[in-house]
Order: C-alpha cells, then structure tokens, then sequence
C-alpha cells in the first residue's frame, strides 16, 4: 500500500512531469510503426494486413505484459518496475536496426510490447498516489499529454529522418532516450516506493463479476480505437487510398495531433466539471460520427478529409482522463494496479490491435474507407453503452 498521505497538486507537478516525459517515450516506442507502415510495406514487399499484423504482435506483448504486470509490482516496487520498463524498451528498440525480415520485426514489436506494457499500471499507481483525489482530473490530463505528443512527434520524425535513414533507424532512435530516462527516474524519481496488490484469483474474482468493470473495459477498448487503433492506419489509408506521398500523410497526421496537446486538458476540466460519464458520452458520439464521416469521404474531396484528419483526434483525446478517473474509482489504491491492468490489456488487445489488423485486411480488398466507417460506428456505439457505466454503479457494481 502507499505509505504516505497525497500531497498538493502543485508541490508534485515537476514529478507529474517527469512521469509524463517517460510516458512520452514509451508511447513514441509503440506508435512509431504507424508513419514507418509506408516504407515497410514496400521494402518488405507485403500487404496492409501483414504490416497490421505488427499492431497484432506488439498488442499482444503488451496484453501478457499488463497482466503479468501485477504480479511484478507485488514482488518489488512500482518505481523499479517503472525504470525497468524504460530501460528494457530501450535496448529492444537499439535491436531493431538488425530486423531483416517480417519474422523479424513482429518478434520486436512482441517485445516492445511485453516491455512497455509493464509501465502504465504502475504509473497510475503512482500518479494517483502523489496528489489528492480531487486533482486526479488534472494529474491525468498532463500524464496523458504524453500520447498525444507521441501521436504528433511520430509522424514529424519519420517524415524529417525516412529521407535521409533507414526506417530501422528511425524505429531505434527513441531508445537511447528511453534507457536515459529508465537511468534518471531510478536515480531521482519520487514515490512508487510501495508495492502492488498480489492479483489472487479471488481479488480478481470480485473484479470480472462487477458489470461495472466489464463496461469500463469495453469503453476503454473505443477510447484506444478511436486514438491509437485509428492512429496506426491512417498514414496507410491516405497514401493508398487518397494517393498522397509518404511525407504529406505524415506531415498532415502529424499536424491534426497538434490540437490534442491543448484539447486533452479540455477532457480533464470537463471530467472535474461536468463528470466522467457525460464527458465519455459527448466524446464518444460525436468522435464515432467524424470517424464515420472520414470513411465516407470521396477521394477527389482532400480538402474535406483533411478537416476530418484534424478533427477527430481533437476530440478523441478527450475521452482518458474521464476514463482514467472512472479507472481509478473501481477498486481501492493498493488493488488498483490490478485493475488497471486487467482493463487495459483487454482494451489494446482488441482497440489497438484486432481494429487496424480488421481494417488493414479492409485494405486488401479494395475497401479501406469501409473499415474506417465500420469503427467509426464501433466508437459512437459508446455513448449509448456508457449511461449502463453509471446504472451498474448505482446497483453496488463498483466501489
């Protein structure tokens, strides 16, 4: 358990920012792929549904990874589990420059997985940890400007360095800053001195029985579609589909990321303000709509699927610090890790590696603009699910 009472928001800012600065890397380590699908597919000579099947092996990875996550953190504290995961990110990514072949490369993207998927439940351990409850909104909404930095800067690098070097050595970059960060975290870092909650079967027991959770679970699973499983494609999508060049897509995915740095803190006023479950069910509708709409759009109107690429990330951003603060609220804090990461490694299971594998095989028949409607209403389908979110709670689902 934590060993210390929270402390104000203020006084624990600059570790706020430390942590996001190591969420930073360890989302660039997984979302790198995504500009890189391009020049892998024609180096390699495959399809979209082989180069989806990436997002398959590192989804995978990071779904045994945030359950065996629990039994980790038991063992030894979050912040050796934290520094562990950079470390290890760090030099599997430094590997990636030997990856030969498509066997190759699904075997780091396994392993880029299990590394980083060690990271988040510990995190939100600790994060929630340092400041007061009433502040989680706002620690939450800075920690989760690491993703959608990640989603900008992705793109940026790969469209200045895919010029100039190999995408192996664009992919290997962020490692160096991985094992720095992992190094000064373990030296400097404050809190996650405590240990988890071993996750025994009862404890999980009480979990997967709660209506509750399993709703969380599942909105969660639209939260990473509509951002990262959406993400993952999109380079893919509008090069095949629209015919625009390698550097334009990313420059243009890369750009729409830049409003979410500023709209994310919108979903964390919001949740503060207006609560969790009304902030999840404005986001969802109307991301699900714009994301439908972006699967509709004719391939002479570029300058309408331009638009649509700048607004649906704005508002799908918005959906985790509600949905982190609802996270938080299923379980107490010394169990919370397990619930953490129970919920996430189902979601990214399926939102950030079953979607752009389904809608890569899309892409191989002719119809990637039906796969991107088809999770378009997948995502919007949440704002109907999630009043059930807060039916459960009222009936004990959830503590």
């Amino acid at each position: 358990m934590a060993n210390h009472t929270p402390s104000s928001f203020t006084s624990q800012l600059h570790w706020i920012l430390f942590l996001t600065s190591l969420f930073l890397i360890n989302f660039l380590a997984r979302v790198l792929f995504s500009p890189l699908l391009p020049a892998i597919e024609k180096e390699l000579g495959i399809g979209h549904a082989a180069a989806g099947s990436l997002f398959m092996y590192l989804s995978s990875g990071y779904f045994v990874a945030l359950l065996g996550s629990s039994f980790l953190s038991a063992r030894i504290p979050h912040r050796l589990v934290l520094a562990g995961s950079a470390i290890v990110t760090g030099i599997i990514l430094l590997l990636s420059t030997a990856c030969n072949g498509l066997g190759s490369l699904r075997f780091i993207a396994l392993m880029i997985g299990l590394s980083c998927g060690l990271y988040l439940p510990s995190a939100i351990a600790i994060l929630t940890d340092l400041v007061e409850e009433k502040h989680w909104g706002k620690a939450l909404a800075i920690h989760e400007l690491a993703p959608n930095l990640a989603f900008t800067l992705a793109p940026l690098i790969a469209a200045v360095m895919l010029p100039h070097f190999s995408w192996r050595i664009v992919l290997a970059t962020p490692g160096i800053f991985s094992i720095a960060f992992g190094l000064l975290f373990l030296i400097f870092g404050s809190g996650g001195y405590f240990r988890g909650q071993v996750p025994q079967l009862e404890n999980c027991r009480i979990l997967v029985i709660r209506r509750a959770f399993w709703i969380t679970v599942f909105l969660f699973t639209l939260g990473i579609a509509s951002t990262m499983g959406l993400f993952n494609m999109l380079p893919a999508y509008l090069v095949s589909h629209f015919g625009m060049a390698y550097d334009s897509a990313n420059t243009l995915v890369s750009l729409s990321r830049g409003l979410t740095v500023f709209t994310v803190f919108l979903g964390g006023w919001a949740t503060d303000r207006i609560g969790a479950s009304r902030t999840l069910i404005i986001v969802l509708g109307i991301t699900g709509t714009i994301t439908m709409a972006l699967g509709m759009v004719p391939r002479s109107s570029l300058t309408l699927v331009k638009t649509l690429v700048f607004l649906q990330p704005a508002l799908a951003v918005s959906f985790f610090p509600a949905g982190f603060a609802i996270l938080a609220r299923i379980a107490p804090a010394d169990s919370r890790n397990i619930t953490v990461a129970m919920t996430i490694s189902v979601a990214f299971l399926i939102g950030g590696g079953v979607v752009p594998y389904a809608i890569g095989l899309c892409g191989d028949t002719g119809h990637f603009d039906f796969g991107i409607s088809i999770v378009g209403l997948f995502i919007a389908s949440g704002a109907i699910v999630t009043p059930f979110l807060n039916l459960a709670q009222k009936h004990g689902q959830a503590t």
